[in-house]
């Protein structure tokens, strides 16, 4: 079997969060060419695994599992439910690297 079928076949198979964003695991996602900052920010907010209050309190990086708005700080509710910093668009204009996703992304008053 040819590795990137194989690569594909396995890729269907998984289970992680945002599979769907991901047509085809053997090309580049779309902003793999911007500054690392931004780069590791979009991945981290792809994948649901930022640096946000609950996961650095579970991890004991942090004392508290509270975003600044009072809420519980999970990716899920930076991306959507926070008063301060949620996105307008949605999850897809994120994994496609959207002016507007872009540009939230560069505002965001806290490191993901």
């Amino acid at each position: 079997m040819h590795l990137k079928e194989e690569w594909r076949n396995r890729w269907s198979n998984l289970a992680i969060a945002n599979k769907d964003l991901v047509e085809d695991p053997n090309t580049k996602p779309p902003g793999y060419n911007l500054p690392r900052r931004t780069w590791s920010t979009l991945n981290r907010i792809r994948t649901s695994t930022g640096r946000c209050n609950y996961l650095l309190n579970k991890w004991n990086m942090s004392p508290d599992q509270n975003c600044d708005c009072g809420q519980i700080q999970t990716m899920h509710h930076i991306l959507r439910d926070c008063p301060r910093r949620f996105f307008q668009g949605t999850l897809g204009d994120i994994h496609r690297c959207t002016e507007e996703a872009l540009e939230w992304i560069r505002h965001l008053d806290i490191p993901l």
